[in-house]
């Protein structure tokens, strides 16, 4: 066999190999991407309740990790709960107008999910340290958090935003300054639901409707 024949044959083997290597490369990527990208089912629920001689609005949130990575849900990252209550002018205009609610005039209440100040304070000193919560796939946490309800308020929007990174583990530390500072590698997961007040208890709103904006000036 000619040396240029040996070539052009070791040349083509390299060349097979470099293609079926290149391309297992490639699935691997891909399969990595797929299976270990981070997955949270944010379960949120509200309802109202009777707490006393009034109403609070009580909602429940549930985090199961149902991915393959393990994610953190650490203090100086955001678990945003929003509450917003609309009355019935503002309801009454969508309606009469055909357009969309105007949520934005509505009352609003935000608090985080896991750093609830108010429970804080009850806790000896040693329980006081930043909240880092680490959840391992197929682990799940439970929070409920009762918020007071607004007088008048006809409807309810409940908003839910929870962080989270894959950077567990001293040897992960310096990726971890990261997220802290830019942001760039949290991961956000979203929750919403809307909750209607029965008549009974949103109170009297006597209040013409009008313009959302108009309403909400008037606060």
């Amino acid at each position: 066999m000619k040396i240029t024949e040996v070539m052009t044959a070791t040349g083509s083997v390299v060349t097979a190999l470099g293609i079926i290597i290149g391309g297992l490369l490639a699935y691997r990527r891909l399969l990595s991407g797929r299976t270990f990208r981070p997955r949270l089912d944010v379960d949120l629920a509200a309802s109202l309740v009777d707490v006393g001689r009034s109403r609070g609005l009580q909602v429940e949130v549930s985090l199961s990790n149902v991915g393959q990575s393990t994610l953190r849900l650490a203090q100086e990252y955001s678990h945003q709960l929003r509450v917003v209550g609309i009355r019935e002018a503002v309801w009454q205009y969508a309606v009469n107008d055909a357009s969309p609610v105007e949520w934005t005039a509505g009352f609003f209440r935000e608090q985080d999910l896991f750093s609830d100040k108010g429970i804080r304070r009850l806790l000896p000193d040693a329980d006081r340290t930043p909240f880092v919560e680490e959840l391992k796939p197929n682990d799940v946490v439970r929070r409920t958090v009762l918020v007071p309800h607004f007088e008048g308020a006809c409807a309810y929007l409940v908003l839910l935003t929870v962080q989270a990174c894959t950077h567990i583990g001293p040897w992960q530390a310096r990726r971890h300054r990261g997220c802290a500072t830019d942001r760039s590698g949290r991961y956000q997961f979203h929750a919403r639901r809307m909750v209607p007040v029965p008549a009974d208890a949103a109170g009297e709103d006597q209040t013409e409707p009008k313009h959302p904006h108009e309403v909400a000036q008037d606060d």
